[in-house]
């Protein structure tokens, strides 16, 4: 965050100068039309014709303000809702630019690093589109944070990245705040580990995916997708579960644990994650897929 260094007395004119820990680079584009005082540019202020009286000067400003300007025509084309803004290309460009750093910031702020990693963080370079699908709306997304219920969230999302060919990956989705009896552990819900190029169902399956379970009363749980690209095949028989798991002791998970043991093989790259909470539809989770009765925590 900018913080000002310096600034004058009162009643004198202020200079602030600003430092940032953070930058941008982006193309300068063309202005819409003249910039103020443009047609001035260039020339020795004293040889401009002066107004010499106030009644001079009003008469300019009041034929000047009837003049149809590019700036007043700009905001009424505006209005009009004629201006057409090609927000894919907008988003594409963000997210090759500035993205992975406000991704990283958002992260930060709730805390997925350094309940994941510790104190280690990483900035997200590869895009991770995950959407579930939803009979009502269609493609329901995770961007960063974004609420969905654990019903829209029950049957595995379609996760879609850009690949190089030939290039391995391996995708995780875990809940670092759902853990029943360690709260330094987390659950698993998905590992596909040794996935070529952006196939995901191609790859291999450690741990198929279980859907969300937040007990009550727990609040929102954060269920984090992480997308890491692999140097080469990675043998992963010792993280293999039964298909289907429906052990919670099975599904205990560490990130880190997990990162630590092949780092040297594993390079965080990509990130999403959605918050959810407790609703009806977890009931059938537990009562179905866990045979556990439903777990409810009162405040």
């Amino acid at each position: 965050m900018a913080s000002p260094l310096a600034s004058c007395a009162r009643g004198q004119v202020q200079i602030v100068r600003f430092l940032s820990n953070s930058a941008a680079l982006c193309k300068r584009a063309a202005p819409l039309g003249p910039l103020p005082n443009e047609q001035f540019e260039g020339q020795d202020v004293e040889s401009l014709e002066k107004y010499r009286s106030f009644t001079r000067y009003y008469r300019v400003a009041e034929k000047e303000q009837k003049k149809l300007h590019w700036w007043k025509s700009f905001k009424q084309y505006q209005e009009a809702g004629k201006v057409k803004i090609p927000l894919d290309e907008v988003r594409a460009e963000w997210e090759k630019s500035s993205g992975p750093y406000g991704i990283q910031r958002v992260a930060e702020h709730y805390g997925v690093y350094k309940d994941l990693f510790g104190e280690a963080t990483f900035v997200p370079r590869v895009t991770l589109r995950v959407h579930y699908r939803n009979d009502e709306e269609g493609l329901l997304p995770v961007y960063y944070g974004n609420v969905v219920a654990a019903s829209e969230a029950f049957a595995p999302p379609e996760v879609t990245f850009e690949a190089e060919e030939g290039s391995l990956w391996t995708l995780l989705l875990t809940n670092p705040d759902g853990h029943l009896r360690e709260t330094e552990s987390e659950y698993v819900h998905w590992l596909v580990g040794n996935i070529p190029g952006s196939q995901v169902l191609s790859g291999e399956e450690i741990c198929h995916y279980f859907p969300p379970f937040p007990a009550k009363g727990t609040g929102y749980h954060r269920h984090v997708f992480i997308l890491f690209k692999q140097e080469g095949p990675i043998d992963f028989k010792d993280e293999l579960r039964p298909n289907p798991c429906h052990s919670l002791k099975l599904r205990t998970f560490k990130t880190i644990d997990f990162y630590r043991k092949y780092e040297d093989n594993l390079t965080a790259s990509g990130l999403a994650f959605f918050q959810c909470r407790w609703e009806d539809a977890v009931t059938q989770v537990y009562h179905q897929l866990l045979s556990e009765y439903r777990i409810c925590f009162l405040h």
